[in-house]
This record gives structure tokens, C-alpha cells and sequence, in this order.
């Protein structure tokens, strides 16, 4: 049985049934092996780009024993999806301005998904924009922790949604839920950036200083801290 990390337990814990599901950028394919011991029901696929992880998503899945069970796929990103089968999509453990390409340069892909889970590791305010430019809103998400370090975790489906500030810095649906992780997280940032304005900075970093620390001031507001 493959074991899953608290992170990738989360990640995990978003997928929804479909009739195909892929995970880009694999990672050995942990998520992909899990969901066939799990009997998911749908086809699974998941992907690598370069040489090195591609041999080694191979090989877990080899070693798992479901060669039959998952298709594996060499390529950059959304361009590997073929399959008509394939409605529901995994871009997790990248960055928010990977993640800005792959959905901006995949028009016509995009097309025949239905969900996208992205869980960003940085700049994700990139990735959410290229997101509803592209016709898609938040469904759900949550901040998670590993290692000292905050990521969001979150779903999106076909639909509208506004480019507003506090939404593209933290996403929407975490103000519903009152994350604990989250509050944690604008905490941490707060403390973080009132200490960087207490340095000897250029007019334009402070500037900036303030504007994120604005952003977070606004954001506990809204969460009720």
C-alpha cells in the first residue's frame, strides 16, 4: 500500500469521481497509485515532463502494479491530454507562475475539463487569475502546513467569477469556512512583514511592504480574527 503524506493526504482528499483524472507532474505518481488501490472508478493518467521523473513515475507504478491500470504520458503540461476521457486535472506541488503557463497556453484543452485541483507552492494569486480569466471559479479551499511553510489547496469548476483582490490573494471560499490554517497563515504573514517594515528599506519595498500588509489587514477583517 503507498503511503501519503499529511500534504498529499489533502491534496488526495479533493478528487472527485470522473470519467478520467490526471495528475501533471507526477511525483513518482503517488497520487495516481493510491486512487487505483482506492478502485477508483474512472481512467487514471498521470504525466512528467523531463527524462529524470518520467523514469521515475514509470518505475512506482511498475513497482505498484498497476502498469495496466494507469496510462503514463511524456510531455509539458496540459498537452498531454488526448484522452477524452480526462475531465478532472491535478497541477500540485508548483508554482503559481507554472501554473499561470500551463493553463494560459492550453485553450482548447481546457475545453473538455471540468475541474481543476491546484495546490500552489508559490505566487498563487498567479494561478487563480489565469484560472477565472480562463472561465473558472473557486469550488473549495483551505491553507495546509508542512514543514513550516503555508500553501492553498483548491478546486475549481467551469464558471464566473470576479477578479477581485482579496480572492486572488487567498482565494474566495476560505473566508466561508473559517480555516484554522489559514488564520495561522495571515498571523505568520503579518508578523513577517510589520518586522521587515522596522528595517531600513527602499521607498519602493516599503511600499510594497505595506500594500501586502494592507491586503492582510483587510483579509483578517473579513475571517473575523
Amino acid at each position: 500500500m503507498i503511503k501519503l503524506s499529511a500534504r498529499l493526504l489533502l491534496v488526495y482528499s479533493f478528487i472527485k469521481p470522473a470519467s478520467g483524472f490526471i495528475d501533471i507532474g507526477a511525483d513518482g505518481g503517488k497520487i495516481v497509485i493510491k486512487l487505483a488501490e482506492d478502485d477508483y472508478k474512472g481512467a487514471l493518467f498521470a504525466s512528467e515532463y523531463q527524462n529524470g521523473p518520467y523514469k521515475r513515475l514509470v518505475k512506482g507504478v511498475l513497482d505498484a502494479g498497476f502498469n495496466n491500470r494507469i496510462t503514463l504520458l511524456q510531455g509539458n503540461g496540459l498537452s498531454v491530454i488526448h484522452d477524452p476521457l480526462i475531465t478532472e486535472v491535478l497541477l500540485s506541488g508548483m508554482g503559481g507562475g507554472l501554473i499561470e503557463k500551463l493553463i494560459n497556453e492550453s485553450n482548447k484543452t481546457l475545453k473538455q475539463i471540468e475541474r481543476i485541483i491546484i495546490e500552489p507552492q508559490s505566487e498563487p494569486f498567479k494561478a487563480r487569475k489565469a484560472l477565472i480569466k480562463n472561465g473558472f471559479k473557486e469550488e473549495n479551499g483551505l491553507y495546509l502546513k508542512e514543514r513550516g511553510h503555508f500553501y492553498p489547496l483548491e478546486s475549481y469548476v467551469k464558471g464566473e467569477e470576479k477578479e477581485e483582490e482579496l480572492t486572488l490573494n487567498f482565494g474566495s471560499t476560505v473566508f466561508k469556512r473559517k480555516d484554522k490554517v489559514f488564520k495561522e497563515f495571515i498571523l505568520k504573514e503579518k508578523e513577517r512583514l510589520t518586522s521587515l517594515l522596522k528595517e531600513n528599506l527602499p521607498l519602493s519595498k516599503k511600499a510594497e511592504l505595506e500594500n501586502e500588509l494592507r491586503i492582510l489587514n483587510e483579509a483578517e477583517r473579513r475571517i473575523g480574527l
